[in-house]
């Protein structure tokens, strides 16, 4: 079975990038005024942002010290 080619005869992948090139970073902070921190990256297609909400105080019914909770949206 014939793989996949990442890369022409030249040695370019299908954007035009050399096989050693990356895509380019960007990357922010504090994007989100109302959140206690937050962060941006981007590389190529792919974007992550992460936004945290905290710490807050946890009342004695609810705390454990064996968990931990978050959320992450994709």
């Amino acid at each position: 079975m014939a793989g996949l080619e990442l890369l022409s005869d030249q040695g370019y992948r299908l954007d035009g990038r050399k096989a050693s090139e990356l895509r380019k970073v960007q990357a922010r902070m504090s994007v989100f005024a109302q959140a206690d921190g937050s962060a941006y990256l981007e590389q190529g297609n792919t974007k992550a942002l992460a936004v945290v909400y905290g710490p807050h105080e946890v009342s004695a019914s609810q705390s454990d010290t064996h968990l931990t909770s978050g959320e992450v949206h994709l």
